[in-house]
């Protein structure tokens, strides 16, 4: 009404339904299960192959090609962010350095929105594909670099 003093409510925030509360929850646990076997990781003092102590074979493109993969090192530089060696996982990959800072937010946040019920901020999900962007970017930027050396 014209005149009438403001209101001091806020408005409410929407409820999240319970497919987008699994969804989250579904992160929480395949993001949370990333970083716990990072931890338990040995990273490889070469910067990559890390990856094969899960029963993995060599990286494809190294044993074809005998060139790096924008992917690699990703494990072994989150294994080092992981033992708290931030600048040593920069320096191996600095896309897998990206990528486990937004899984260590990214963690609590998702698990708060799936036990609350309460939906992010509307700019939130863009504010999560820019960073998704930036650390896709950063990661082919490196892998550019690193052929051209």
């Amino acid at each position: 009404m014209p005149g009438s003093a403001p209101s001091s409510t806020l408005p409410a925030v929407a409820e999240a339904g319970w497919f987008l509360r699994l969804v989250w929850l579904v992160f929480v646990i395949g993001l949370a299960g990333l970083l716990v076997t990072a931890w338990r990781l040995q990273p490889n003092p070469t910067g990559m192959g890390t990856h094969q102590q899960l029963g993995l074979p060599p990286c494809s493109i190294v044993v074809l090609w005998g060139v790096r993969c924008p992917a690699c090192g990703m494990t072994t530089s989150w294994a080092y962010f992981t033992d708290g060696h931030w600048w040593t996982s920069w320096c191996t990959n600095p896309g897998g350095f990206l990528f486990a800072v937004i899984a260590t937010v990214a963690v609590p946040w998702l698990a708060y929105l799936a036990v609350t019920g309460k939906r992010g901020p509307n700019w939130s999900l863009p504010l999560l594909a820019g960073v998704l962007i930036v650390g896709l970017a950063v990661t082919l930027g490196d892998w550019a670099i690193r052929l051209l050396s």
